[in-house]
């Protein structure tokens, strides 16, 4: 859909897309980070991740094309909502749910670089959800 409103012919569109939001938004910082400054007004995590996040994108742009620049958007939504969302679910966060939720974005992140690097076809999007089992898994235990 984003592909054709903007109206882009870069045959790596929907790599760029893809594999920069999946790259940016499983990491450890980015759910961490978007705890910490849910918690406890901090954003200094946040910002040290922006900072590497922009020398990825612009890695990842000169590489995959134009539509990386367009994974702010999921990258914006996914954070502002761990945010906003972490002073209600402040409750159930333990130092070992933090360090699972982090385990499997670490294990997705991973699966990404798989892909790039030896061309595979592990459907990573389809696995984001993964990266909030260890919080189902402590409100049913």
């Amino acid at each position: 859909y984003l592909k054709s409103k903007v109206k882009s012919n870069d045959s790596k569109f929907i790599e760029g897309f893809v594999s920069t939001s999946l790259v940016i938004c499983v990491g450890a910082m980015a759910i961490v980070g978007s705890f910490q400054d849910g918690l406890l007004h901090d954003p200094s995590v946040l910002i040290s991740k922006a900072v590497m996040d922009f020398v990825i994108v612009m890695v990842f742009a000169s590489t995959l094309g134009v539509g990386t620049i367009f994974s702010a958007i999921p990258i914006f939504v996914y954070q502002g909502l761990l945010t906003v969302c972490a002073s209600f679910l402040a409750p159930y966060f333990t130092t070992i749910m933090i360090s699972n939720i982090s385990f499997v974005g670490s294990v997705l992140i991973f699966a990404v670089g798989t892909n790039l690097c030896f061309h595979t076809k592990i459907k990573v999007g389809n696995l984001l959800p993964a990266v909030f089992m260890p919080l189902l898994l402590a409100l049913f235990m």
